[in-house]
């Protein structure tokens, strides 16, 4: 808590931070996937599904572009896993009878993953 209030206190201008606005396109992706649920009309579940998919996956390629020395970023990941795992109930999927549709939000980690990282490292670079 303590390093939280001493970046606020502190008088010096910082850096624009990496957590990018890209960050809040699956945070509006499973807000509407909620609202979904809560309407109880089609698709909901897959909203939300992938919206967290999309979070997770934006927090492993900070993660991995920072090489996981950000204390902050760290916790950021281990939260994302959480509702990734059990918000979303994938440890209970089962796999075998899927078509590849259902294996997009793999696709949506991976590419999110992907897209984190390159541009993570282009905005390091240009930092330098």
């Amino acid at each position: 808590m303590n390093e939280v209030l001493d970046d606020h206190l502190t008088t010096h201008k910082r850096p624009k931070s990496l957590y990018g606005k890209y960050s809040n396109i699956p945070a509006a992706i499973v807000i509407l996937g909620a609202l979904f649920k809560i309407m109880h009309w089609p698709y909901g579940g897959m909203m939300v599904l992938f919206g967290i998919s999309g979070h997770f996956g934006i927090e492993l390629g900070y993660a991995i572009a920072l090489k996981f020395a950000s204390k902050i970023n760290n916790r950021r990941l281990l939260i994302a896993s959480f509702f990734l795992v059990f918000m979303t109930g994938i440890w209970r999927l089962d796999f075998k009878d899927w078509a590849l549709i259902d294996y997009s939000f793999i696709l949506i980690i991976l590419a999110s993953i992907a897209i984190t990282y390159i541009l993570t490292k282009k905005k390091i670079k240009g930092n330098l």
